[in-house]
């Protein structure tokens, strides 16, 4: 039997006293299953007190409003960096009209799309200490590679890392050692206190992966453009560089030049 407008506004009202009170959260699987039916019955006509209700159950066993942004099925990426908070919805029956009523107001499967929009979201936003932990800007740059494949049209530019010193910068402001450039090595020429090379656990991340290792260190470079050579731009060369060569190490410096001038007049063209 089709719900009149009144007796509609008054079983919304009922479901927010509910929820206020809080047995909404309380009820039978039954309950929810018809409950659920009604919603979806009269979904456009209910959709704004919808939105207010918190009847989306979340897998670590609280309850979110529909309000909300960043609502995922739980899924089988295991891999996705814990900071982004994303918050998954429990397990449902895909069958049932509570899994169809949480599509419906845009619930959907995670996916390394999703995964990768939000990640540069946080790395775009005005960097303030406490936004974003240095921690977890490595497993940032891991997951992205690992989904490389299906991320070839993003926008690298904005995105961060941490040094050493545990400071954050953009990629490209970065350095690091490369396999092909190591006779001699670029840290050993650019001292790590005046130039922000890339964090150890880069590197680490990756050792026990030795048949990626060349391609993470090719995608550092070519997609997030870490430097692996000295920089130089129309200001002259990098700071870092500057104080090299005030050291006077001759030997060292025809090296370096002549194993850096393909990388470095590359990024001139």
């Amino acid at each position: 039997e089709e719900i009149q407008f009144d007796e509609l506004a008054d079983f919304m009202k009922s479901l927010s006293f509910m929820q206020v009170d809080g047995t909404l959260h309380a009820q039978s699987d039954g309950w929810w299953h018809t409950t659920c039916l009604v919603l979806l019955t009269h979904f456009r006509a209910v959709l704004p007190d919808l939105r207010r209700l918190a009847i989306v159950p979340l897998a670590n066993g609280s309850w979110a409003t529909a309000a909300g942004t960043d609502l995922f099925f739980d899924s089988p990426l295991d891999d996705v960096p814990p900071d982004l908070n994303f918050k998954l919805v429990k397990r449902l029956d895909p069958r049932s009209h509570h899994f169809r009523l949480l599509q419906d107001i845009g619930v959907k499967d995670v996916d390394c799309v999703d995964v990768a929009h939000k990640i540069l979201t946080l790395h775009r936003s005005s960097f303030q200490p406490g936004m974003l932990s240095p921690a977890a800007l490595p497993s940032h740059a891991q997951y992205l590679f690992r989904h490389r494949a299906a991320l070839a049209d993003f926008d690298f530019a904005e995105f961060r890392v941490v040094t050493r010193l545990n400071k954050v910068v953009y990629a490209w402001e970065a350095y690091m050692d490369h396999h092909s450039f190591m006779r001699p090595s670029l840290s050993s020429c650019l001292n790590g206190r005046h130039a922000p090379f890339l964090h150890l656990s880069y590197v680490q991340m990756q050792a026990n992966r030795p048949e990626d290792f060349r391609s993470w260190e090719s995608w550092l470079r070519n997609v997030l453009h870490v430097n692996v050579s000295p920089k130089l731009d129309e200001n002259g060369w990098c700071p870092a560089f500057s104080q090299f060569l005030l050291q006077g190490e001759t030997t060292k410096l025809l090296l370096l030049l002549r194993q850096f001038s393909e990388d470095i007049m590359a990024r001139l063209r």
